[in-house]
């Protein structure tokens, strides 16, 4: 969500994240995930880890959005520092940082990556073994996330 709003709200994103990917989730489809499982297998014996595994790419979400009207600014690590401290101090009450800062490194660059790698093939395996698959995130699903947004301010 925070970088969502990096990009609608304020137009920027650190070259940091330019290559790195974004994940959504539908949340009706993972109600139906949820439900296929629990209808379909011995849930006391598994974990199951329920997301969509088909990212978009944080470059193919700003060409989506460009697309629609929304120009996004590609900051390096140093300009980006200084938008981000320079919107703290202009919107005190909108603070951009919140929610972010775990994800600045030294630099004030930002990163999504992890150390820890999310896989959900396990779970995968149980769905589409039930017929169940996760969508490919598509125009019409950010049009619907990016009208959400716009519909609750909040960007």
């Amino acid at each position: 969500y925070h970088i969502l709003r990096m990009i609608l709200k304020f137009h920027i994103v650190p070259d940091t994240l330019f290559n790195e990917y974004m994940e959504f989730t539908p949340i009706d489809e993972c109600a139906n995930a949820i439900v296929t499982l629990l209808s379909n297998t011995n849930i006391d014996k598994y974990v199951f880890h329920i997301f969509n595994q088909n990212y978009i790419s944080v470059r193919e979400f700003i060409n989506y959005t460009k697309s629609i009207g929304f120009e996004t600014e590609i900051l390096t690590g140093n300009r980006f520092k200084s938008t981000i401290l320079e919107l703290c101090n202009e919107l005190p009450k909108d603070n951009i940082l919140k929610g972010i800062v775990n994800n600045l490194d030294d630099q004030y660059g930002l990163s999504l990556h992890s150390e820890i790698a999310q896989n959900n093939n396990f779970t995968n395996h149980y769905l589409n073994s039930c017929h169940f698959h996760w969508s490919k995130i598509d125009a019409t699903y950010l049009n619907k996330i990016i009208n959400h947004i716009k519909k609750n301010n909040y960007i």
